[in-house]
Protein backbone atom coordinates (compact mmCIF):
# COMPACT_ATOMS: atom_id res chain seq x y z
CA UNK A 1 0.00 0.00 0.00
CA UNK A 2 1.65 3.24 -0.78
CA UNK A 3 0.46 5.90 1.67
CA UNK A 4 0.47 9.57 0.10
CA UNK A 5 -0.35 13.06 1.47
CA UNK A 6 2.02 12.86 4.61
CA UNK A 7 4.91 14.28 5.56
CA UNK A 8 7.93 13.14 3.60
CA UNK A 9 10.03 10.55 6.34
CA UNK A 10 7.22 9.45 7.96
CA UNK A 11 5.94 5.90 8.68
CA UNK A 12 4.01 5.84 5.94
CA UNK A 13 3.31 2.03 7.03
CA UNK A 14 2.11 2.42 10.32
CA UNK A 15 -0.23 4.95 12.53
CA UNK A 16 -0.35 6.38 16.22
CA UNK A 17 -0.94 3.69 18.70
CA UNK A 18 -3.79 5.44 20.39
CA UNK A 19 -6.18 4.16 18.17
CA UNK A 20 -6.99 2.26 15.70
CA UNK A 21 -7.21 2.27 11.98
CA UNK A 22 -9.35 -0.54 9.11
CA UNK A 23 -9.20 0.68 5.50
CA UNK A 24 -12.81 -0.98 3.98
CA UNK A 25 -13.40 -1.42 -0.11
CA UNK A 26 -17.35 -1.79 -1.06
CA UNK A 27 -17.29 -4.72 -3.84
CA UNK A 28 -20.78 -5.56 -3.62
CA UNK A 29 -23.65 -2.64 -2.60
CA UNK A 30 -23.48 -3.20 1.62
CA UNK A 31 -20.71 -5.17 1.41
CA UNK A 32 -17.39 -3.90 2.69
CA UNK A 33 -14.26 -6.00 2.66
CA UNK A 34 -11.43 -4.90 4.72
CA UNK A 35 -8.22 -4.69 3.04
CA UNK A 36 -6.10 -3.37 5.80
CA UNK A 37 -5.97 -3.18 9.64
CA UNK A 38 -3.52 -1.83 11.93
CA UNK A 39 -1.80 -4.53 14.42
CA UNK A 40 -3.84 -3.14 17.69
CA UNK A 41 -7.59 -3.67 16.21
CA UNK A 42 -7.75 -6.08 18.82
CA UNK A 43 -7.41 -3.79 21.71
CA UNK A 44 -9.62 -1.18 20.18
CA UNK A 45 -11.88 -3.71 18.49
CA UNK A 46 -11.67 -6.52 20.03
CA UNK A 47 -10.77 -8.30 16.85
CA UNK A 48 -7.22 -8.88 15.34
CA UNK A 49 -6.33 -7.74 11.53
CA UNK A 50 -6.95 -11.75 10.33
CA UNK A 51 -10.25 -12.32 12.35
CA UNK A 52 -11.10 -8.66 9.96
CA UNK A 53 -9.79 -10.29 7.02
CA UNK A 54 -12.18 -13.52 7.53
CA UNK A 55 -15.53 -11.44 7.71
CA UNK A 56 -17.49 -11.15 5.09
CA UNK A 57 -18.14 -7.52 5.45
CA UNK A 58 -17.20 -5.04 7.88
CA UNK A 59 -21.14 -4.52 8.66
CA UNK A 60 -20.54 -8.08 10.28
CA UNK A 61 -19.74 -6.95 13.68
CA UNK A 62 -22.50 -4.11 14.17
CA UNK A 63 -25.97 -4.59 15.44
CA UNK A 64 -29.05 -3.63 12.55
CA UNK A 65 -28.95 0.01 14.31
CA UNK A 66 -25.76 0.32 13.83
CA UNK A 67 -25.14 -1.31 11.02
CA UNK A 68 -27.82 1.02 9.26
CA UNK A 69 -25.99 4.25 10.99
CA UNK A 70 -22.79 2.91 9.37
CA UNK A 71 -24.46 2.77 6.38
CA UNK A 72 -26.15 6.55 6.51
CA UNK A 73 -22.52 7.96 7.03
CA UNK A 74 -21.16 6.26 4.07
CA UNK A 75 -24.06 7.66 1.88
CA UNK A 76 -22.82 11.16 3.45
CA UNK A 77 -19.25 10.90 2.47
CA UNK A 78 -19.75 9.45 -0.54
CA UNK A 79 -23.38 10.30 -2.13
CA UNK A 80 -24.38 9.71 -6.48
CA UNK A 81 -23.21 13.03 -6.87
CA UNK A 82 -19.69 13.46 -6.88
CA UNK A 83 -20.04 17.25 -6.91
CA UNK A 84 -21.45 16.93 -3.28
CA UNK A 85 -18.71 14.43 -1.55
CA UNK A 86 -17.81 15.51 1.37
CA UNK A 87 -13.76 15.47 1.98
CA UNK A 88 -13.52 15.84 5.25
CA UNK A 89 -14.30 12.74 8.00
CA UNK A 90 -17.43 12.24 9.27
CA UNK A 91 -17.43 11.65 12.99
CA UNK A 92 -20.30 9.59 15.49
CA UNK A 93 -20.42 7.59 17.95
CA UNK A 94 -20.47 3.30 17.04
CA UNK A 95 -20.78 0.68 18.75
CA UNK A 96 -18.90 -2.57 17.61
CA UNK A 97 -19.30 -6.22 19.11
CA UNK A 98 -15.86 -7.50 19.62
CA UNK A 99 -14.72 -11.65 19.67
CA UNK A 100 -16.89 -12.52 22.61
CA UNK A 101 -20.08 -10.31 21.16
CA UNK A 102 -19.64 -8.23 23.80
CA UNK A 103 -20.36 -4.53 22.63
CA UNK A 104 -17.21 -1.79 22.69
CA UNK A 105 -18.51 1.96 22.43
CA UNK A 106 -15.84 3.84 19.95
CA UNK A 107 -15.55 7.31 18.67
CA UNK A 108 -15.40 6.48 14.45
CA UNK A 109 -13.82 9.08 12.13
CA UNK A 110 -14.92 7.69 8.65
CA UNK A 111 -14.23 9.54 5.20
CA UNK A 112 -13.23 8.35 1.90
CA UNK A 113 -10.12 7.69 0.14
CA UNK A 114 -9.51 10.51 -2.34
CA UNK A 115 -7.92 8.50 -4.57
CA UNK A 116 -10.49 5.98 -4.98
CA UNK A 117 -13.69 6.74 -3.76
CA UNK A 118 -14.55 2.66 -3.11
CA UNK A 119 -11.74 2.80 -0.96
CA UNK A 120 -12.64 4.18 2.97
CA UNK A 121 -10.19 4.62 6.06
CA UNK A 122 -12.40 4.25 8.97
CA UNK A 123 -10.15 5.22 12.25
CA UNK A 124 -11.48 4.25 16.30
CA UNK A 125 -10.94 5.58 19.50
CA UNK A 126 -12.76 3.72 22.55
CA UNK A 127 -14.85 5.71 24.24
CA UNK A 128 -13.43 4.70 27.85
CA UNK A 129 -9.78 4.50 27.15
CA UNK A 130 -7.71 3.42 30.12
CA UNK A 131 -4.74 2.48 28.01
CA UNK A 132 -4.46 5.88 26.22
CA UNK A 133 -6.66 8.03 28.72
CA UNK A 134 -7.16 11.80 27.15
CA UNK A 135 -5.17 13.21 30.20
CA UNK A 136 -3.36 11.23 31.63
CA UNK A 137 -2.19 13.81 34.02
CA UNK A 138 -5.56 14.89 35.30
CA UNK A 139 -6.64 13.04 38.54
CA UNK A 140 -8.71 15.72 39.86
CA UNK A 141 -12.01 14.70 38.22
CA UNK A 142 -11.85 17.94 36.05
CA UNK A 143 -12.76 17.53 32.49
CA UNK A 144 -11.40 18.08 28.80
CA UNK A 145 -13.33 20.99 28.84
CA UNK A 146 -11.07 23.27 30.45
CA UNK A 147 -10.30 23.81 34.33
CA UNK A 148 -13.17 23.86 37.26
CA UNK A 149 -14.23 27.36 36.77
CA UNK A 150 -14.57 27.35 40.70
CA UNK A 151 -10.97 26.90 40.29
CA UNK A 152 -9.21 29.16 38.22
CA UNK A 153 -7.75 32.43 39.62
CA UNK A 154 -9.24 35.52 38.32
CA UNK A 155 -5.96 36.87 37.07
CA UNK A 156 -5.89 33.75 34.62
CA UNK A 157 -9.59 33.99 34.04
CA UNK A 158 -8.92 37.57 33.05
CA UNK A 159 -5.91 36.40 30.84
CA UNK A 160 -8.18 33.97 28.68
CA UNK A 161 -11.33 35.49 28.93
CA UNK A 162 -11.31 39.07 27.90
CA UNK A 163 -11.69 39.99 24.57
CA UNK A 164 -12.41 43.87 23.58
CA UNK A 165 -12.12 44.60 27.23
CA UNK A 166 -15.25 42.45 28.10
CA UNK A 167 -15.00 39.53 29.90
CA UNK A 168 -17.11 36.60 28.12
CA UNK A 169 -16.23 33.36 29.23
CA UNK A 170 -17.48 30.37 27.61
CA UNK A 171 -20.61 29.06 29.59
CA UNK A 172 -20.08 25.23 29.85
CA UNK A 173 -22.65 23.57 32.45
CA UNK A 174 -20.77 21.60 35.21
CA UNK A 175 -21.81 18.14 34.35
CA UNK A 176 -20.56 18.50 30.85
CA UNK A 177 -16.92 19.36 32.48
CA UNK A 178 -17.26 16.55 34.95
CA UNK A 179 -17.40 13.94 31.71
CA UNK A 180 -14.80 13.37 30.05
CA UNK A 181 -15.07 13.58 26.71
CA UNK A 182 -18.94 13.09 26.79
CA UNK A 183 -21.28 16.32 25.55
CA UNK A 184 -24.81 15.63 24.05
CA UNK A 185 -25.51 17.23 20.62
CA UNK A 186 -27.23 20.26 22.33
CA UNK A 187 -24.63 21.03 24.62
CA UNK A 188 -21.96 21.24 22.05
CA UNK A 189 -24.38 23.18 19.91
CA UNK A 190 -24.91 25.66 22.45
CA UNK A 191 -20.84 26.03 22.82
CA UNK A 192 -20.68 26.25 19.04
CA UNK A 193 -23.32 29.31 18.86
CA UNK A 194 -21.90 31.07 22.22
CA UNK A 195 -18.50 30.93 20.04
CA UNK A 196 -19.61 32.11 16.69
CA UNK A 197 -21.38 34.83 18.13
CA UNK A 198 -17.91 35.80 20.31
CA UNK A 199 -16.50 35.53 17.05
CA UNK A 200 -19.07 37.41 15.01
CA UNK A 201 -18.78 40.33 17.73
CA UNK A 202 -15.27 40.90 17.44
CA UNK A 203 -14.31 44.71 15.72
CA UNK A 204 -10.60 43.74 14.96
CA UNK A 205 -8.38 41.06 13.83
CA UNK A 206 -6.44 41.05 17.20
CA UNK A 207 -9.82 40.72 18.91
CA UNK A 208 -10.78 37.08 16.51
CA UNK A 209 -7.43 35.72 17.78
CA UNK A 210 -7.74 36.35 21.03
CA UNK A 211 -11.16 35.00 21.14
CA UNK A 212 -10.04 32.07 19.12
CA UNK A 213 -6.76 30.72 21.28
CA UNK A 214 -9.09 31.26 24.39
CA UNK A 215 -11.84 29.15 23.31
CA UNK A 216 -9.31 26.09 21.65
CA UNK A 217 -7.85 26.16 25.22
CA UNK A 218 -10.75 26.04 27.35
CA UNK A 219 -12.08 23.16 24.83
CA UNK A 220 -8.79 20.94 24.08
CA UNK A 221 -7.36 21.48 27.55
CA UNK A 222 -3.96 22.47 25.85
CA UNK A 223 -2.10 24.88 27.97
CA UNK A 224 0.00 26.75 25.10
CA UNK A 225 -2.86 28.00 22.16
CA UNK A 226 -1.07 29.74 19.35
CA UNK A 227 -2.57 30.87 16.10
CA UNK A 228 -0.18 31.76 13.44
CA UNK A 229 -0.54 33.02 9.85
CA UNK A 230 0.77 31.63 6.18
CA UNK A 231 3.08 34.14 4.49
CA UNK A 232 1.40 35.14 1.00
CA UNK A 233 3.75 33.15 -0.44
CA UNK A 234 3.05 30.13 1.05
CA UNK A 235 7.03 29.30 1.94
CA UNK A 236 5.74 29.12 5.49
CA UNK A 237 4.53 30.46 8.85
CA UNK A 238 5.55 33.47 10.50
CA UNK A 239 4.89 33.64 13.97
CA UNK A 240 2.00 35.21 15.46
CA UNK A 241 0.97 38.81 16.25
CA UNK A 242 -0.23 38.22 19.76
CA UNK A 243 3.09 36.80 21.92
CA UNK A 244 6.35 36.43 20.92
CA UNK A 245 6.69 32.78 20.14
CA UNK A 246 9.60 30.38 21.98
CA UNK A 247 11.89 28.57 20.51
CA UNK A 248 9.33 25.91 20.51
CA UNK A 249 6.71 27.20 18.41
CA UNK A 250 9.52 28.29 16.13
CA UNK A 251 11.05 25.02 15.31
CA UNK A 252 7.67 23.27 15.09
CA UNK A 253 6.68 26.04 12.76
CA UNK A 254 9.59 25.93 10.36
CA UNK A 255 9.28 22.22 10.44
CA UNK A 256 5.23 22.65 9.34
CA UNK A 257 5.88 24.42 5.89
CA UNK A 258 4.16 23.39 2.59
CA UNK A 259 1.02 23.02 4.90
CA UNK A 260 -1.74 21.20 2.40
CA UNK A 261 -4.81 23.19 1.39
CA UNK A 262 -7.02 20.78 3.99
CA UNK A 263 -9.66 20.96 6.27
CA UNK A 264 -7.75 18.65 8.37
CA UNK A 265 -6.07 17.84 12.13
CA UNK A 266 -2.98 16.59 13.07
CA UNK A 267 -2.39 15.04 16.48
CA UNK A 268 0.40 13.33 18.36
CA UNK A 269 -0.84 12.01 21.39
CA UNK A 270 2.83 10.87 22.56
CA UNK A 271 5.72 11.60 20.83
CA UNK A 272 7.31 8.95 22.86
CA UNK A 273 4.24 6.21 22.02
CA UNK A 274 5.57 3.04 19.50
CA UNK A 275 3.45 3.26 15.86
CA UNK A 276 0.98 0.33 15.23
CA UNK A 277 1.88 -1.07 11.90
CA UNK A 278 -0.58 -1.78 8.87
CA UNK A 279 -1.34 -5.19 8.07
CA UNK A 280 -2.57 -5.87 4.54
CA UNK A 281 -5.04 -8.45 3.63
CA UNK A 282 -2.84 -9.77 0.41
CA UNK A 283 -0.21 -9.31 -1.61
CA UNK A 284 -2.11 -6.92 -4.15
CA UNK A 285 -2.62 -4.62 -1.09
CA UNK A 286 0.90 -2.37 -1.71
CA UNK A 287 -0.14 -1.56 -5.60
CA UNK A 288 -3.14 0.47 -4.40
CA UNK A 289 -2.71 4.31 -3.18
CA UNK A 290 -3.91 5.58 -0.06
CA UNK A 291 -4.17 9.40 0.15
CA UNK A 292 -3.75 9.92 4.18
CA UNK A 293 -4.29 13.90 4.39
CA UNK A 294 -7.28 13.81 6.47
CA UNK A 295 -6.26 10.89 8.69
CA UNK A 296 -5.50 12.09 12.55
CA UNK A 297 -3.55 8.78 13.34
CA UNK A 298 -1.05 9.01 10.32
CA UNK A 299 2.52 8.97 11.78
CA UNK A 300 4.35 12.03 12.13
CA UNK A 301 7.97 12.30 10.33
CA UNK A 302 11.28 11.23 12.63
CA UNK A 303 12.46 14.93 11.99
CA UNK A 304 8.71 16.11 13.55
CA UNK A 305 9.29 13.89 16.47
CA UNK A 306 12.45 14.72 17.09
CA UNK A 307 11.28 18.46 16.95
CA UNK A 308 8.70 17.35 20.00
CA UNK A 309 11.26 16.18 21.93
CA UNK A 310 14.35 18.27 21.37
CA UNK A 311 11.46 21.21 22.63
CA UNK A 312 9.94 18.90 25.46
CA UNK A 313 6.65 19.02 23.81
CA UNK A 314 4.81 15.67 25.12
CA UNK A 315 1.42 15.99 22.94
CA UNK A 316 0.76 18.20 20.01
CA UNK A 317 -2.55 19.04 18.25
CA UNK A 318 -3.19 21.29 14.66
CA UNK A 319 -5.98 22.68 12.80
CA UNK A 320 -5.72 24.76 9.25
CA UNK A 321 -7.39 27.55 9.13
CA UNK A 322 -8.70 27.71 5.34
CA UNK A 323 -9.78 31.00 3.76
CA UNK A 324 -11.62 31.29 0.18
CA UNK A 325 -9.36 30.79 -2.01
CA UNK A 326 -5.89 29.02 0.26
CA UNK A 327 -5.10 28.48 3.69
CA UNK A 328 -4.59 31.29 5.61
CA UNK A 329 -3.18 29.98 8.34
CA UNK A 330 -2.77 27.05 11.50
CA UNK A 331 -4.04 26.79 15.01
CA UNK A 332 -1.44 25.12 17.11
CA UNK A 333 -1.75 23.41 20.27
CA UNK A 334 1.15 22.40 22.95
CA UNK A 335 1.66 20.62 25.78
CA UNK A 336 4.66 20.55 27.92
CA UNK A 337 3.31 17.91 30.50
CA UNK A 338 5.40 14.86 31.69
CA UNK A 339 1.68 12.79 30.44
CA UNK A 340 0.59 12.54 27.12
CA UNK A 341 -2.73 14.43 26.43
CA UNK A 342 -4.82 14.81 23.98
CA UNK A 343 -8.81 16.45 22.93
CA UNK A 344 -11.44 14.02 22.43
CA UNK A 345 -13.54 14.08 19.14
CA UNK A 346 -16.23 15.99 20.04
CA UNK A 347 -13.65 18.90 21.02
CA UNK A 348 -11.76 18.24 17.56
CA UNK A 349 -15.33 18.57 15.70
CA UNK A 350 -15.79 21.82 17.58
CA UNK A 351 -12.46 23.35 16.69
CA UNK A 352 -12.86 22.37 12.83
CA UNK A 353 -15.96 24.95 13.03
CA UNK A 354 -14.08 27.23 14.95
CA UNK A 355 -11.38 27.12 12.38
CA UNK A 356 -14.41 27.67 9.24
CA UNK A 357 -16.09 30.51 11.36
CA UNK A 358 -12.85 32.06 11.98
CA UNK A 359 -12.10 32.42 7.96
CA UNK A 360 -15.14 34.12 7.35
CA UNK A 361 -14.53 36.70 9.91
CA UNK A 362 -11.16 37.42 8.54
CA UNK A 363 -12.71 37.82 5.30
CA UNK A 364 -16.04 39.81 7.14
CA UNK A 365 -12.81 42.31 8.62
CA UNK A 366 -11.16 42.63 5.25
CA UNK A 367 -14.13 43.80 3.51
CA UNK A 368 -15.48 46.28 6.22
CA UNK A 369 -11.95 48.13 6.09
CA UNK A 370 -12.17 48.32 2.29
CA UNK A 371 -15.65 49.30 2.10
CA UNK A 372 -16.23 53.33 1.87
CA UNK A 373 -17.61 54.76 4.70
CA UNK A 374 -20.77 57.12 3.81
CA UNK A 375 -20.63 60.65 5.27
CA UNK A 376 -23.17 61.22 7.64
Amino acid sequence: MLFTGSVPGASYGSVQSFGAMVILQEYLEGVFVVQMASENSENMLGHSPNSLFALRSFSDLLLDDQADLFSDYIDLIQPHNDDRAIESPAMFELTVNDRLGLPRRLWCSLHANPLDRNTLICEFELQDDYMNPLNAARTDGSSWLGRNPRSTTKKSCRETSTFDGINRPLRILPSTRKGIGEITAMEALRIVDQIQNLLGSASTLEALLRITVSSVRELTGFSHVVVSKCESERHGLIPPALAEPSSTELAILHQSRNIPQARQVRLVYDREQTCSRMVCRSTENPKQSLDMSYAYLRAMSPSQVNTLRLNKVRSFMSVNIIGPYEIWGVISCYSYEQSPMRAPFPARKICLIICDTLARNIERLSYALHLPRRAP
